[in-house]
């Protein structure tokens, strides 16, 4: 198997995943979903809109963690 990349918008976003992001408690607007499919299993990098900043969100199984900060400048 090869490693695909796919990308979409919050409406294909699997379930799971959006119940992980909205534990978040934060005021975002979820922007473009990627999903990355290699042999050993499947990852989301979600990107989080905030008022004055954004960060990428890494997803994998149950795990999430924050890849990405920046400030809107």
């Amino acid at each position: 198997m090869t490693s695909q990349i796919r990308y979409y918008g919050e409406k294909d976003m699997p379930v799971n995943v959006r119940n992980q992001i909205n534990h978040l408690n934060g005021c975002f607007t979820i922007g473009i979903i990627k999903e990355v499919t290699t042999v050993g299993g499947t990852a989301y990098l979600v990107t989080l809109l905030g008022e004055h900043d954004w960060k990428v969100m890494r997803i994998v199984g149950y795990e999430m963690e924050v890849l990405e900060e920046h400030i809107k400048g």
